[in-house]
């Protein structure tokens, strides 16, 4: 992968809504390099129309767009919302960045992810085809 910040090299995004406190959550993590901005490249999606994050190393920072889908509540009682993240999947997979690195990670706005420490965990299974829960 191209790792340009650490080794293995992390693709990482996060989807927000903009007009909520995730916003100011994103601009915040991306003005102290932490959370998605720690790893090597990283989008931001978001169903609202593109908008502008800020500037982080020089570039602009936009949303992209991902096409809405209803969230329902499925059956033990939490979200429905597989249709939303096809729609996230398919959106980064066109994006294609995700290509250039070891590892891809979808961060909550809100969660607290610190690269280094990731990298750390998943550097011995680089190579390997791995799917980590880190959750119930």
């Amino acid at each position: 992968g191209l790792a340009l910040k650490g080794s293995p090299s992390l693709f990482c995004f996060s989807l927000i809504m903009t007009s909520t406190y995730e916003i100011d959550v994103i601009r915040y993590a991306m003005s102290r390099s932490t959370g998605i901005f720690g790893c090597d490249e990283y989008a931001v999606l978001s169903t609202d129309n593109e908008t502008v994050i800020g500037n982080y190393e020089g570039e602009e920072v936009k949303t992209i767009h991902v096409p809405s889908a209803p969230i329902t509540r499925s059956v033990d009682g939490t979200a429905g919302n597989a249709k939303l993240f096809i729609n996230v999947w398919d959106v980064v997979v066109k994006d294609g960045r995700w290509r250039n690195h070891a590892w891809i990670l979808k961060v909550d706005p809100d969660a607290v992810m610190i690269a280094e420490r990731v990298r750390l965990h998943m550097a011995p299974h680089f190579g390997e085809k791995v799917y980590v829960v880190n959750c119930n």
